[in-house]
């Protein structure tokens, strides 16, 4: 039925949206890491 249909459109939606989520926190947290690194290094050239 359409209603089948919509629904199994909106779970794969979610699903995506998920597993974008998922990528986001963890560039977050790269880029904390980098942010990390970065000074660091700054504070090592003084």
């Amino acid at each position: 039925s359409a209603f089948e249909y919509e629904k199994s459109l909106n779970i794969e939606k979610v699903e995506q949206m998920r597993a974008m989520e998922k990528n986001l926190v963890s560039l977050a947290r790269e880029a904390e890491k980098l942010r990390a690194d970065v000074l660091n290094a700054e504070k090592r050239s003084y």
